[in-house]
Order: C-alpha cells, then sequence, then structure tokens
C-alpha cells in the first residue's frame, strides 16, 4: 500500500543531511579566531567535544577522524546536544586548568559569545558555499552548570568547517519528482545559507524563499498555514515545526511524503502520509516510516513512484473489465 501511495505524492518535504546530502560528512578545516588558541588547540577541543557528546554521529565520527582530543583531561560536566539547544558543551580539566567548551550552530552559539562583523562574515562565506559550520566558544565561567551560561558571557575562539556533499543522482530524481508536478519542500534544521545552497545545487525550484524556524515560531495560526504555503525552504526548524509544516501540507489538501533519516525527523515521519526513513538513519525514524530505503537513496523514489503508478493503472484496467 505504501508503493501505491507513491503514486499520489503531491508535495514531499526532505530533510537536508543525508537525503539531499550523503551521510558521508568530512572534516574539511579547523579555523581559529584571534591568537590566543592555534587551529590545533580549536580541533582538540572540538574532537573533546564530540568525543563526550556526540554519540557517534556523522558529525562526531568525521570530527574524530581528523583530531583527537587532549590526552590529560577529567571531565567535569557534560552538556549533550540537542536539537532544541542546537549546541553541546563540555567543562574538563585539561592539563590542570578548567576549561568551558561549547561548540555548535553559530547563531545559537553567538549570543552566548558574540562575534565582530569579521569573523561573522567568515562564517557567512563559508556558509554560502553549502559548508557546514560549528562554532566554538570558552567560558571563564567555572561554577555555572553549561546550560545555564549567560548570554554574552564567552569568547568565540574557532570554528569547525565540514563537508556534506549533494548526494549522486539528486538532481535528476529532483527533476523528475518535479516534472511529475511533485512540490519539493526541504526542511532542515541546518543554516539557512548551507541549505539554500544545496537546494539551488539540486535544482529545487524557487530556493531563493526561505524562512527560520525562530520566525515560524513567532506567526500565529493563520500566519503560519500562510508561511507552509509560500515557502520552500525551512531552516533551523525544531522537530515540534517539521510535525506542524506535515500536517499544514495535508491539510492544504496536498498529499505529502516526508523523507528523512535523523531522530528529529520522526515525528515527522509518523505524520506523513507517507514516511520515507533511509536504513542507515536513526532506528526510530525506521520505525515509524511506512518505505525503507536500504541503499539510503533518495534517488530510489522515481523506481517507487513507477511501480506505484503500474499498480494504480493495473487496478483501473481490472476495474474496467469487471
Amino acid at each position: 500500500s505504501a508503493i501505491e501511495a507513491m503514486a499520489l505524492l503531491n508535495l514531499l518535504a526532505v530533510d537536508k543531511t543525508g537525503t539531499l546530502t550523503s551521510d558521508e560528512v568530512s572534516l574539511e578545516k579547523v579555523a581559529s579566531f584571534g591568537d590566543d588558541f592555534s587551529s590545533s588547540d580549536v580541533a582538540s577541543f572540538a574532537a573533546l567535544i564530540a568525543h563526550e557528546t556526540s554519540g557517534g554521529n556523522i558529525t562526531g565520527r568525521a570530527i574524530l577522524a581528523e583530531a583527537a582530543p587532549p590526552k590529560d583531561t577529567e571531565i567535569v560536566d557534560v552538556m549533550a546536544f540537542s536539537s532544541a539547544r542546537k549546541m553541546a558543551g563540555v567543562r574538563a580539566r585539561i592539563n590542570g586548568t578548567v576549561r568551558t567548551l561549547i561548540m555548535g550552530a553559530p547563531e545559537f552559539v553567538s549570543k552566548l559569545a558574540p562575534v565582530d562583523k569579521e569573523t561573522q562574515k567568515k562564517l557567512n562565506d563559508w556558509a554560502d558555499k553549502g559548508l557546514r559550520v560549528l562554532m566554538l566558544a570558552e567560558f571563564a565561567d567555572e561554577k555555572t552548570k553549561i546550560k545555564d551560561l549567560k548570554e554574552g558571557s564567552g569568547m568565540a575562539i574557532g570554528a569547525v568547517i565540514l563537508r556534506n556533499s549533494l548526494r549522486h543522482g539528486v538532481v535528476e530524481t529532483v527533476d523528475f519528482l518535479q516534472r511529475q508536478g511533485v512540490t519539493i519542500r526541504v526542511i532542515s534544521g541546518d543554516n539557512l545559507r548551507t541549505v539554500q545552497y544545496i537546494a539551488r545545487e539540486a535544482g529545487i525550484k524557487h530556493p531563493e524563499k526561505v524562512i527560520l524556524g525562530a520566525d515560524l515560531a513567532k506567526l500565529g495560526e493563520d500566519e503560519f498555514n500562510e508561511a507552509a504555503d509560500t515557502y520552500t525552504i525551512f531552516a533551523r526548524v525544531l522537530p515540534d515545526q517539521k510535525e506542524r509544516l506535515i500536517a499544514r501540507f495535508q491539510q492544504s489538501g496536498k498529499f505529502t511524503g516526508m523523507v528523512g533519516d535523523g531522530v528529529n525527523d520522526a515525528l515527522a515521519l509518523k505524520k506523513a502520509d507517507l514516511g520515507v526513513a533511509m536504513y542507515a538513519g536513526a532506528p526510530a525514524s525506521r520505525r515509524v516510516s511506512d518505505i525503507i530505503l536500504l541503499n539510503n537513496s533518495f534517488t530510489s523514489l522515481p523506481m517507487g513512484m513507477k511501480l506505484g503508478n503500474q499498480i494504480m493503472q493495473a487496478i483501473e484496467v481490472i476495474a474496467i473489465l469487471f
């Protein structure tokens, strides 16, 4: 029945990481801000945070493949990564000095550790090239719990720049779907500029129509519905907002599919008329989906749609016959 449903798709919502892009992430480079730390210091701090908080996810593995945590380290406190915070943190005694470190999305970390215009331009330039950027900040505060650190109390010390390239065959798949009359929406937790670059590369129509999750959160019901109908890209979106967007697409009369691979996609996958998960993705996303793509490739969808059409046509032929 799920393959049959593929023939009915009007709208397909896709996550960026692991769907439009490959599930392989590589460390492009590490940059330090200012003269207090070298790029190798920033890399080792990033590796420490990844080791303690990533739970073996692809971002953490990419960092740890190229960098190692400091040797003489005693962990004092850990703040795990969460989709809502968009950052993770560690307080540790490194070579006898207590350091409080946070790594995460620049838009969120910069509230705690402000950056100057020159640094902001660098962050934007990397994102405009489709690179994924994580910013690191250090805090002199050794007492306050990491999750309670005050805004503006930290210092930005560097950035980790990751590459997550477009998945092979995505351009052809997007073209096929759009020619079949399927509208594509990108719903991602990533940076607006990075998502826009990837959407443009994939050939998705109207990549200039972008809105942030923070802006969606300020809208009333009617305005939210209007935004869902208007925009193509939804960036820095929270899991419950993904689910709400899917509900709106369905409410507007669209037979809605959702493709995703992460835990943060599970609510939306379950809500969609057709949930499509990647086999290499999170177990939670696989469990709530209608279809699991064993080759982890979004490019399998055209084949599924053709099969769906064959089933529908066969039913029509038999119905006419009888």
